[in-house]
């Protein structure tokens, strides 16, 4: 199961994506593969329970690049995350710390 954390902030993204379609205050209690490729995601609630048949998912976890302070991103030879899905090429060789 996921955290509470992860959980709410799945549910909320699905139900801005979606709209009015989704009630809030579900708690995701798991996320399967289907033998057809499809996901299965089973929320819970107080009065029950249901489940969402999706063929993606996605967790996004809405965080902002951290630069440590001793290590200046230049956004050329040390890249952020968002200067590193920006990239028009790949690099050679690359390391990730973390």
């Amino acid at each position: 199961p996921l955290s509470g954390e992860a959980s709410a902030v799945l549910v909320r993204a699905i139900a801005d994506s979606l709209g009015s379609s989704v009630r809030t205050g579900y708690s995701l209690t798991r996320i399967r593969r289907r033998s057809d490729g499809k996901y299965r995601l089973d929320f819970t609630r107080s009065g029950g329970s249901t489940e969402v048949i999706a063929d993606y998912v996605v967790l996004a976890s809405g965080s902002r690049p951290r630069a440590p302070g001793n290590v200046p991103v230049d956004h050329d030879n040390v890249l952020d995350s968002d200067s590193l899905l920006a990239m028009v090429y790949l690099p050679r060789s690359l390391w990730t710390p973390g």
